[in-house]
């Protein structure tokens, strides 16, 4: 390398991630270099082919040979992407157990009083800004469906709705 930067009067400068100003000289003088290889190119054209050995050597190679190593190859791959996702399901898991710690599971049965959350998305008086009421009620529970879903029903008004998770 040092060989090849007197032949060429480059000059070498070495720099560390940690140096902000020398990254942005490795930014310049990679600039520098791009525009004289563009400049090079544009006064000597050349058709420039670059392959990697394998594709270059895979005429050498027999046909049967050429194909198991490319299945070889499939398989491997397919071998990686079943380790991440494995990886992806033990993160998940970890992610879960660590936000559910603090959940505390609460069923309720029929004709206990409730109150329900309101939403983001639900009708929330905008008059009050930040001050508004982040639940309305209470509720009068009617029925208990299957994981933890509820039909409740306003004690103000005569509303039934049907109510998805733990109210």
């Amino acid at each position: 390398m040092v060989r090849f930067a007197n032949q060429t009067s480059f000059k070498l400068l070495t720099s560390t991630p940690y140096y902000a100003q020398a990254n942005g000289q490795v930014e310049a003088t990679n600039k520098n270099l791009i525009t004289l290889i563009k400049k090079k190119l544009e006064e000597n054209p050349r058709e420039i082919c670059l392959q990697s050995t394998s594709v270059q050597r895979q005429h050498e190679i027999p046909v049967d040979r050429y194909w198991n190593m490319v299945l070889d190859e499939l398989v491997d791959i397919d071998e990686e992407r079943l380790k991440a996702l494995d990886v992806l399901m033990r993160q998940k898991e970890r992610i879960t157990k660590f936000y559910n710690k603090k959940v505390k599971s609460k069923t309720f049965d029929v004709n206990d009083l409730v109150w329900k959350v309101i939403l983001p998305m639900d009708k929330r008086d905008t008059t009050l800004g930040k001050s508004a009421p982040g639940w309305e009620g209470p509720w009068k529970i009617l029925r208990v469906f299957l994981n933890n879903a509820y039909e409740i029903e306003e004690l103000n008004d005569d509303n039934r709705i049907m109510c998805m998770g733990n109210t």
